[in-house]
């Protein structure tokens, strides 16, 4: 009998232990199956804005003539709403402008690296003509991709070798190509290759770097309107990922602190321009119905280019493949 009450005893101290455990191992996995969808949608969003960077047909053509494929006019603005709609979308408020709003809140930058510079998509702090203080995103003005070297001369450097350069001793601009500049140049770094390349690709990462912490990290200040004490840190991104995010025009996107039930969502994402080019598809219109075609059968008479087949049917348009 003692036996019995004592396992019936040991039953009961030992129950509320183990289902304890269990609903914890539970909701460790419905936060990383939550983690795996979030880190989907960002992944996703980023992607649909590096393709629709240079969805623009004008700019599509003109570019052809372009010595550097790096060298394309983007659209930032399209290219935010993209992110923005695709967003909207998997988390499912669309039509849900006050969630929109906070989600929003909780991106303290997203970066687009343009060919010369640097586009910054953030909070700012303005005062109405009521003296009231309020914060919205913005465009930043571009950021150049500048070094000054210890004579005080400043380099603008771009994605490839071509370089803007002006001599303050001298008065003087310098524009070109680093590997024709070379030869007429007294630059030390014009003259070495391997240098110019080195300083080229530390100044670019650096300075997004430093500019995407200085938003992360100012975003902590302006949390304080929505309620939150946490401190905001800067993701870390592989040295990889950074000479890879730099390599052609891109988009970077940082979200942080996002609420997921006990939990915080951190995580960044980068998505490349080049990397979708081939999945562009052409718009036209044959015998009055709007069909789009992949570049592979590319119509000879485009209305609009478009980013995906996504974007295609949302246009409109019925997608098709070649035959």
């Amino acid at each position: 009998m003692k036996i019995i009450k004592f396992a019936l005893i040991m039953a009961a101290v030992s129950l509320p232990w183990f289902w304890n455990n269990r609903l914890q191992a539970e909701e460790q996995l419905h936060h990383l199956r939550s983690v795996q969808s979030y880190n989907y949608f960002l992944d996703t969003a980023v992607d649909d804005a590096a393709a629709t960077l240079h969805a623009n047909p004008t700019d599509i053509d003109a570019q052809m003539g372009y010595e550097s494929p790096k060298h394309i006019t983007i659209n930032k603005d399209a290219a935010l709403r993209a992110f923005m709609e695709t967003l909207f979308i998997n988390i499912s408020i669309v039509d849900d402008r006050i969630s929109q709003d906070m989600l929003a809140s909780y991106i303290p930058a997203i970066a687009i690296v343009g060919y010369d510079g640097l586009d910054i998509w953030t909070e700012e702090a303005y005062v109405d003509r009521e003296g009231i203080s309020h914060l919205k995103h913005v465009w930043l003005p571009k950021i150049p991709f500048t070094h000054t070297d210890q004579k005080g001369n400043v380099y603008a450097f771009t994605l490839d070798d071509y370089v803007t350069v002006y001599q303050p001793e001298l008065k003087q601009w310098i524009k070109g190509y680093q590997r024709e500049l070379m030869q007429h140049s007294t630059l030390p770094l014009l003259r070495d290759q391997t240098l110019f390349e080195s300083v080229r690709r530390t100044t670019i990462v650096n300075k997004v770097q430093e500019e995407l912490a200085y938003r992360v990290n100012r975003n902590n200040n302006n949390s304080k309107r929505i309620g939150t004490a946490y401190k905001f840190t800067f993701p870390t991104i592989s040295g990889e990922e950074w000479a890879n995010s730099i390599n052609d025009v891109g988009v970077l996107a940082c979200v942080q602190d996002l609420p997921m039930g006990a939990y915080k969502f951190n995580n960044y994402a980068i998505g490349g321009a080049r990397l979708v080019r081939n999945h562009l598809f052409y718009g036209t219109i044959r015998d009055g119905v709007k069909i789009a075609l992949p570049e592979s059968c590319k119509p000879l008479v485009v209305e609009e280019v478009l980013a995906n087949s996504r974007a295609a049917a949302k246009r409109g348009y019925f997608v098709k493949r070649c035959l």
